[in-house]
């Protein structure tokens, strides 16, 4: 399979699926370390989708991940 990248307003979240069970490439930080366990949740969340056949590359996909990271970086 290939590689799917999710462009957010956070930087590029890239699916890829050269090993079994796939990978996932995030941006560094959302500006906060407390922020990462959640941007870890999203990240692990997109992977199984991906796995399970979701289109994660949908626009309307990307729009929800950005919307969660938003979320995330407007707590702290």
């Amino acid at each position: 399979m290939k590689a799917i990248d999710i462009v957010t307003s956070y930087g590029v979240i890239t699916v890829d699926f050269a090993n079994p069970g796939g990978s996932i490439t995030l941006p560094t930080s959302l500006g906060d370390p407390r922020q990462d366990p959640a941007l870890e949740a999203i990240a692990s969340l997109i992977l199984a989708h991906a796995c399970e056949g979701i289109n994660v590359g949908n626009d309307k996909y990307t729009l929800g991940v950005n919307v969660a990271l938003d979320a995330i970086a407007n707590r702290y």
